[in-house]
């Protein structure tokens, strides 16, 4: 089990926070003190500023994690793989724009189903399944508002399965050996 049931809620407060909360009023601030453009983060510099924030922000999780909360090797392994894993994207992204939504959900079906294929513990079926789904609304999402084109959205989800894929399976496979 990656954490005990009484470190739950601290994991899911700590992931709203670091996923939603501060990342929405880094980029306000960010946005009143004219350090990026848009609020949309339209710009190849306002991404990259972007990135680096949530790279920041969860490095400190990652941190509070491990040295608060005494997560497990697992847990602590696939937040430092997210961690790298959107670290690789941002480079990528800063010289051809693809989509970071579809590279993201694909980087979680790619772990669910490493996490399932590797352990052989089907618990992770269900939001594999489900997860598949929302990649779907994700990438029709994405078409139906014109942010991407389909090749952008195709790279995106290719990226994603292959180096999100290669970071769950060295996950998986280390700590199942």
């Amino acid at each position: 089990m990656p954490f005990s049931n009484v470190y739950f809620y601290p994991f899911l407060t700590l992931i709203f926070l670091g996923t939603y909360l501060l990342p929405s009023v880094v980029i306000l601030l960010f946005r009143l003190l004219k350090i990026t453009d848009s609020y949309t983060l339209e710009s190849k510099k306002d991404r990259l500023i972007a990135a680096v924030m949530v790279l920041f922000l969860w490095s400190f999780f990652i941190y509070i994690f491990e040295s608060k909360y005494g997560f497990s090797k697992l847990l602590i392994s696939v937040l430092v793989s997210a961690c790298v894993v959107l670290f690789l994207a941002t480079i990528i992204n800063y010289f051809y724009r693809f989509s970071l939504h579809t590279f993201a959900i694909s980087t979680l079906c790619s772990f669910l189903f490493f996490g399932i294929f590797i352990t052989e513990n089907d618990t992770l079926l269900y939001p594999l399944l489900i997860s598949i789904f929302v990649a779907g609304l994700v990438g029709w999402a994405r078409l139906l508002l014109q942010k991407h084109t389909f090749l952008q959205l195709t790279i995106g989800y290719f990226s994603g399965i292959c180096i999100g894929g290669g970071f769950a399976y060295y996950v998986f496979a280390i700590i199942n050996s």
